[in-house]
Parts: C-alpha cells; sequence; structure tokens
C-alpha cells in the first residue's frame, strides 16, 4: 500500500520513552482526557502489566507535529462468545489507540495517510491487529476508518454504542427547571424517602484527595462486591493495578468518588475522574439490599449538585450505554464504535474470522428478532384492522 505526502510532510514513529520528550510540548497542548493524557500514559508504562511498549505516529508538517495517533503495543484478551454464551477465549499482542487518542488537526486525508502507515507497519511489529476504542460514528476519522481499501485489513463487524452527557448548568437550581414535572416528582420523592426513613443517618461524603483514595476503594469495594456485575465479572475491580491508577489520580487532583452511607455502612457510590473542566464516570453501583431507596440515583443527584457549583466543571460524560438515568440525566447523546484493523498474518485473519462469527452472528440474531416482531406487530395490527373493517 503506497504513502503519497507532500515534500512538506513526514511521519515517525516514536517508541522510545526517551523520544516521546521530543514531542511532549504539543502533546499537552492537544490533550483532552486522562486516557491521552501524556503523564497518565507514562505512568501505564511503568505500572500497567498489559502495556509492552510506547508506539506513537507522528505527522509533521515542515518538521513541525501536525497530528500524533497515541497508542500502544498491548496483550489483550479476547473472550469469543454467541450471545452470553462464551466458548472460549485467545491472548495475543494488539496495537491499542486509546480513548481519546486522535491529538491535533486530523482531516479525512491525513487520517487515511497515518491509517495506511500503521497497516504497514503491522508485520514488523508482530501484532495481530489495532484496536480503536470509542471512536465518534460522525467523526472524520471514523470516516476514514470506513474507507479502507484492503479488504484483508478491513473491520466488517464492529460494536456500536450510545455515549451520553451532561452538559451542565450554571446551578443545579436551573438543572431542575430543566427537568420534567415527573422527573421533578421522582427527585423530591428519592429524597424524602431516605430522609423519612434513615435522617442523619444516612449521608454522602465525597473523596477528592491522595490521603483519601484507600478508604474510598475499600467503601466501594464492599459495595461492588454485592452488585450483580460483580457476579459477571464486570464492574469494578480493587486490584492492585487499579489502586495505584487511582491514588496516581488524586495525586493530580483528578480523583473522585462519592458514597452514600446508611448507619456508617457504605451502600452506593460514583466513581470518576475530573479532567480539564469535564467529569468522567468510571463505575457506579450499589447494594441490592437498598434498592427500595434508589440510593444510586440519589448519589447521582449529588453529584449534578456539587459540579453545578464548580465553576471549573462544565460536563458530565456518563461514558457507554443506554442505562435509563443517563438518558433521563443526560442532555446530550453521541454515538461512537470500537474499531479493528487486522494484520494479514494467519493469527491476525483466524480473529477476524472468528469475530465475524460470533460478534457478527449475534447482531444478525438481534436484527431479524427485532424484524420478526415488527413484522409480527404490523401482521397482527393489520389483521385487527380487516376485523375492524368487516
Amino acid at each position: 500500500m503506497d504513502i503519497n505526502l507532500k515534500n512538506e510532510y513526514s511521519i515517525k514513529i516514536i517508541d522510545t520513552i526517551e523520544d516521546i520528550k521530543t514531542i511532549r510540548d504539543f502533546w499537552t497542548k492537544h490533550q483532552h482526557h486522562i486516557y491521552s493524557d501524556i503523564d497518565y500514559y507514562l505512568f501505564s508504562f511503568k505500572n500497567d502489566p498489559e502495556f509492552l511498549q510506547p508506539f506513537i505516529t507522528v505527522l509533521y508538517k515542515k518538521e513541525i507535529p501536525e497530528s500524533i495517533i497515541v497508542g500502544r503495543i498491548a496483550t489483550r484478551t479476547l473472550d469469543w462468545k454467541i450471545g452470553p454464551q462464551k466458548f472460549g477465549k485467545s491472548e495475543t499482542r494488539c496495537l491499542e489507540i486509546g480513548y481519546h487518542g486522535f491529538l491535533g488537526n486530523f482531516s479525512f486525508d491525513t487520517t487515511r495517510i497515518m491509517i495506511k502507515f500503521l497497516i504497514q507497519s503491522l508485520k514488523k511489529i508482530k501484532v495481530s491487529f489495532i484496536y480503536f476504542d470509542r471512536i465518534n460514528t460522525e467523526s472524520t476519522i471514523f470516516a476514514a476508518l470506513r474507507k479502507i481499501p484492503n479488504l484483508i485489513n478491513r473491520d466488517f463487524v464492529f460494536l456500536k454504542y450510545k455515549n451520553y452527557k451532561l452538559k451542565l448548568p450554571d446551578s443545579f437550581e436551573a438543572f431542575y427547571k430543566t427537568k420534567s414535572r415527573s422527573t421533578k416528582k421522582m427527585i423530591n420523592s428519592y429524597r424524602n424517602r431516605l430522609k423519612n426513613k434513615f435522617g442523619e443517618n444516612c449521608r454522602i461524603k465525597s473523596y477528592l484527595h491522595e490521603d483519601q483514595v484507600d478508604i474510598a476503594l475499600k467503601d466501594i469495594h464492599d459495595i461492588a462486591m454485592k452488585s450483580y456485575l460483580q457476579a459477571m465479572g464486570q464492574g469494578f475491580q480493587n486490584s492492585e493495578t487499579d489502586q495505584k491508577k487511582w491514588l496516581f489520580l488524586a495525586k493530580r487532583s483528578n480523583f473522585r468518588a462519592d458514597i452514600m452511607y446508611i448507619n456508617k455502612r457504605p451502600c452506593a457510590f460514583w466513581l470518576g475522574n475530573s479532567y480539564k473542566g469535564k467529569y468522567f464516570l468510571s463505575y457506579t453501583g450499589y447494594d441490592p439490599e437498598f434498592h427500595y431507596y434508589h440510593v444510586g440515583t440519589v448519589v447521582l443527584i449529588y453529584v449534578i449538585e456539587k459540579l453545578s457549583q464548580d465553576p471549573n466543571c462544565h460536563e458530565i460524560d456518563y461514558g457507554l450505554g443506554t442505562e435509563a438515568y443517563k438518558k433521563m440525566f443526560g442532555n446530550e447523546c453521541n454515538n461512537v464504535a470500537n474499531f479493528m484493523i487486522y494484520s494479514s498474518s494467519l493469527k491476525g485473519q483466524i480473529i477476524k474470522v472468528l469475530r465475524l462469527l460470533t460478534i457478527g452472528s449475534t447482531q444478525l440474531a438481534k436484527k431479524l428478532l427485532i424484524q420478526f416482531r415488527i413484522i409480527k406487530f404490523f401482521s397482527h395490527k393489520n389483521k385487527k384492522n380487516t376485523v375492524r373493517k368487516n
């Protein structure tokens, strides 16, 4: 695959910590998420056992950085399943392009040039695929990824998600006014229900500082162990690697945990990070014993109220998913997708086929099910209409 660069452009791969220093100023200027923050990237290289090697693609214009793709060569475990049924897993070496990993100026053409360069590098760096995390489907970057001409490398099945956000108004009162009558009633009902039952024995505490991380993570873990996500092997994990991550964030004033206590017992939490005026949710959960009191929703309302009072915060990013609270307490939604480009190696093509068989068949089944229900609905409706006419 030929890459035509104008005389003023050049591309370079940076794969050592020493060389990363040469683009620090440009990188720092354009970073907009903690996962693409240069210091977090360097921290991850030292502490994440899955992080094998840096791999940064830099496009220069007249020897000045124009755009960079933040990547890392990593070990990834792939779970193979059709629907909920798992039938195996495999470990492979891949190139990961992290969330918000495209920094700088990206046109359709420059994106394609850089992606072509990465494809040419696949055999050399011995990875099975490139994994792009949460690319906005309305972006120029996603459009360029979809136009990869080589069928061997192209991804034919990719997972799409909703990403709900809340653009914060100047005050909680202003936020409250935007809600429907039923939502206002719900907010007041949930708060009053807790107050009437537990009174002063119910409180919410915010943890923001380095010396608070250990106790916050311990209490969160106690709650998470009772969550349905834990039984599925998902949700919050209090591993040594994660503990180091949260402590690192707290040292940079990026850590935020909000926990509800009832009779001094932790029962609901929200955990995330604040970065450049935005709060990003990482985990949330509650003790199912307190389900009737909607403790998770009450903690969210508390978080919205506190962040609305913070002049440095203007957005809450709920992450991926279509949970009811995200729709109810969000006012913006983007479509994002995880995308892969496969190596022409035998392993890369086997993974491609397996994903097509697993994810592809699951997506096809969902489409058929939806179509069947729609057909059944209209068939039933038409039958009723026929009866009425007769």
